[in-house]
């Protein structure tokens, strides 16, 4: 079942004054954009994690879509601070983006919006770039070498720019998934071990050889990077057995190459028992 929402963004950049100023304002002004100039972009969110079997829902996804574009979020190199204020209706939500910053008063308000289609497997977002942007007076101050304004001289298509942002990706969450297992073989502990040696290489050389235990860190390539693999290889019965641990990190997001996924874990311990078995 697919559910439409189409929704507008209210973002308010706001930035508070004190006295003791010399004001000069400026005249409010408007900036208005065509349905022809607007630029879009489609982020696509599986509902279930694969590996973790975390559920996401539209409230993430939505909170996420809101901290992409904070101007916090995309210009952090700046002083402020940034409170987001949401009034939310049945269709619509209102989000008022505060930023403080600067001597003066100012405020500038962008109406963005965006369609949200979700069905049983998958949440859709597309994010449109504002409609409209509005500059209200701002307001300047003197000083005895002149005169600044609380938002830089210029920076009028730096603001625009900022208000306008479509994210490269949606980042819903950061996970870590732990791979472990024991394989049993007919082959001797020394064999095993040299196979992992030829075939892997070591990531850190932390070789502890006895007549109990062999063990070190090898280097799994996946998604090419490498990973370290912990392998400890037992003479067990008439063979061995093969202790294996690694951490593979991965991110809930629109970018896929970022995902991990139950076929791709099944991959990695097949790719190990391959070499245990070779």
């Amino acid at each position: 079942m697919r559910k439409l929402s189409r929704v507008t963004l209210l973002v308010t950049m706001f930035v508070v004054g004190v006295t003791g100023c010399s004001i000069a304002p400026m005249a409010p002004k408007k900036i208005v954009f065509n349905e022809g100039q607007l630029k879009k972009e489609t982020y696509t969110i599986f509902k279930k994690d694969d590996v973790s079997g975390i559920e996401i829902n539209k409230n993430k996804v939505v909170a996420e879509l809101k901290r992409a574009i904070s101007p916090r979020t995309i210009a952090t190199s700046r002083t402020g601070k940034d409170v987001i204020d949401i009034v939310e209706s049945a269709e619509v939500y209102h989000i008022k983006l505060s930023m403080t910053k600067g001597l003066c008063d100012s405020e500038v308000v962008a109406n963005r919006r965006y369609e949200l289609v979700e069905t049983d497997t998958s949440i859709k977002v597309t994010l449109y770039g504002p409609t409209e942007i509005n500059f209200s007076e701002e307001a300047f101050y003197e000083n005895i070498n002149g005169y600044m304004l609380c938002m830089p001289q210029g920076s009028e298509e730096k603001t625009i720019g900022i208000l306008s942002v479509l994210p490269k990706k949606l980042e819903i969450s950061r996970r870590v998934f732990k791979l472990e297992g024991e394989l049993n073989t007919e082959y001797s502990d020394r064999s095993i071990y040299a196979n992992f040696k030829r075939i892997f290489g070591s990531y850190h050389n932390k070789e502890r050889i006895s007549d109990i235990v062999k063990e070190n860190l090898f280097s799994l390539e996946f998604k090419g990077k490498k990973y370290s693999l912990s392998v400890e290889v037992y003479p067990y019965k008439n063979g061995s057995k093969v202790v294996y641990t690694t951490t593979i990190p991965y991110k809930i997001s629109s970018d896929l190459s970022e995902l991990l996924t139950m076929a791709e874990v099944n991959q990695l311990r097949e790719i190990i028992k391959q070499v245990v078995n070779d």
